[in-house]
């Protein structure tokens, strides 16, 4: 094994703790922390598990079985990967804490102050366990995609792989919007498939188009983002003789 694939075995063991971790306080925390964020949690390990079975595979002999269960590995990816951008909407359920208080009376700040953030501890508790979990979330998605990025990378060339995170992450924009406003989940394809075509096509619409665009674009961008820092990180790493 590899310096590289070393630094990712460290990264993703070290993503499992602090999922773990994470876990447990969100189910004993005092203040009933997001619970719901566990299984989102869950849902955007599936992808990162996935993949590392598709890359494990492909070292594999090239048989006819190891084909065709790569192939449904990579639907399965391509199914459940969404979990993950899905996470960083999670903020929306923070709208019912009210972070400020309009016109406040406080003796302590000028007369002049017409709005204050709202002290109250419970509610920034509560916006930190969601932060923390949507950046979990997403950055396990992170990992997978850039994988898949990868693999891409190696058999076609870093434009068709670029293409495909872009592709990706606007298929996600779609699922997104599916699962956010119509309620759609990943296992809906197998136990309601003849529902899930209904939907589609009650949903390729402007509407459904304006918001793939946004969350596409959006979740495009923190992938670029992220993409350039692990790079950077790399050409440290890579760098012989380096000292600060």
């Amino acid at each position: 094994m590899n310096t590289s694939e070393n630094n990712i075995m460290t990264t993703k063991n070290i993503l499992r703790i602090v999922t773990v971790v994470y876990s447990l306080w969100v189910i004993f925390c005092p203040y009933k922390g997001p619970r719901f964020m566990i299984w989102n949690l869950f849902l955007a390990w599936v992808p990162l598990e996935v993949m590392d079975s598709i890359i494990k595979i492909n070292k594999e002999n090239k048989t006819s079985k190891v084909i065709f269960i790569n192939y449904i590995l990579w639907i399965v990816w391509l199914l459940f990967y969404p979990n993950s951008p899905y996470m960083i909407t999670d903020f929306i359920h923070i709208v019912s804490n009210k972070y400020y208080l309009a016109k406040p009376i406080h003796p302590n700040y000028a007369i002049t102050n017409k709005i204050l953030f709202n002290d109250n501890f419970k509610i920034w508790v509560d916006f930190v366990n969601i932060a923390i979990g949507a950046w979990l979330g997403y950055v396990v998605g992170f990992l997978s995609l850039n994988k898949a990025q990868q693999l891409s990378t190696r058999r076609y060339g870093k434009i068709i792989s670029w293409v495909m995170v872009f592709s990706i992450n606007m298929i996600s924009g779609f699922a997104i919007y599916l699962g956010r406003f119509i309620r759609w989940n990943s296992w809906d394809v197998i136990t309601n498939p003849k529902n899930i075509i209904v939907i589609l096509v009650n949903n390729i619409n402007r509407k459904s188009f304006n918001f793939t665009i946004l969350f596409g674009i959006f979740t495009f961008v923190i992938y670029i983002i992220n993409h350039a820092i692990r790079k950077d990180n790399i050409f440290i790493e890579g760098e012989e003789n380096f000292e600060i």
